[in-house]
């Protein structure tokens, strides 16, 4: 006996059924391919975040932006300006201060990724205020003459254990303008004062003239030769004894390009550290020795 066909309707319901099925296998496979899409601009963001904050950040340029310098009030407004622009041309933040000791410039940071030492990458992470391990005093040469040369309890080794004082931990940056050109004129000094005895020994040592008195200033103060050995005895000990950096400076726009040099190597220093974190980076600001 012949088996009887699938009738008109039967046919169309699986008809249906089939389209019905392919229909949502291709629905499923468009959710997928969707998913898989968004994982991927998903998966490039997150790639992307990460070789943002793993630049090479030994890179000057790179790290220089993260820093905010803290310029103290008690700037010379010339100087404060000079260091600004500068600051400004390395789209470095600036803000000023009110130091308990003058002419001290501080940094902090704006940090926004933090090392992974197991994957050996930096990852972000939302964005804090960071104080930086490093402050700079801009003195004078005459000041720093001054201090040497003080009674004990304004003398150098005082200005030196108020800063150690007020910035506990910290590592010290002595930046003396004019120093060089003040021992230059001291030298000079003493020559003159040797010339004229010589001079006056030659005329049979003649009752000493005013050519021979030590010089006097515009401003009338006493202008005597000071032993250099003081000098040098002094920026010495700062060094060795209290371990801090001394840079020279011969005039006030070097001294506001160096505050600038200053805020570009710190900026690296976290990420040098972290680079080769067992070897000394071997600059002269992180062992405490003279440039």
């Amino acid at each position: 006996m012949k088996k009887a066909g699938k009738s008109a309707d039967e046919k169309e319901s699986e008809r249906r059924q089939k389209a019905q099925a392919k229909e949502a296998e291709k629905e499923r496979k468009r959710i997928e391919k969707v998913r898989a899409r968004e994982e991927r601009v998903l998966q490039k963001e997150k790639e992307k975040a990460l070789a943002e904050v793993n630049k090479l950040r030994t890179d000057k340029k790179v790290s220089a932006p993260e820093m905010i310098v803290d310029i103290p009030t008690s700037i010379n407004p010339a100087l404060k300006v000079q260091i600004e622009t500068l600051l400004d041309e390395l789209s470095v933040q600036h803000e000023t201060w009110g130091s308990t000791i003058e002419h001290v410039v501080k940094w902090r940071r704006k940090v926004t990724s933090q090392f992974d030492e197991e994957m050996g990458i930096w990852k972000p992470i939302p964005m804090r205020i960071q104080d930086e391990n490093h402050v700079l005093v801009i003195m004078q040469a005459v000041e720093f003459v001054q201090l040497v040369l003080s009674e004990e309890t304004h003398d150098l080794e005082a200005h030196i254990l108020r800063m150690k004082s007020s910035f506990p931990g910290l590592k010290l940056i002595y930046l003396i303008e004019g120093l060089t050109s003040w021992m230059r004129k001291n030298r000079n000094l003493l020559n003159r004062q040797f010339a004229s005895a010589v001079r006056n020994l030659g005329a049979g040592a003649e009752p000493a003239s005013s050519s021979n008195q030590p010089r006097r200033r515009n401003n009338n103060q006493l202008q005597e030769y000071i032993d250099e050995d003081k000098i040098e005895d002094a920026l010495l000990s700062l060094q060795v004894l209290h371990g801090t950096l001394v840079h020279h400076t011969n005039a006030p726009v070097e001294t506001a390009q160096w505050v600038t040099v200053f805020t570009q190597h710190i900026s690296t220093i976290p990420y040098r550290r972290a680079r080769d974190a067992s070897a000394d980076a071997g600059f002269c600001m992180e062992s405490g020795q003279h440039a």
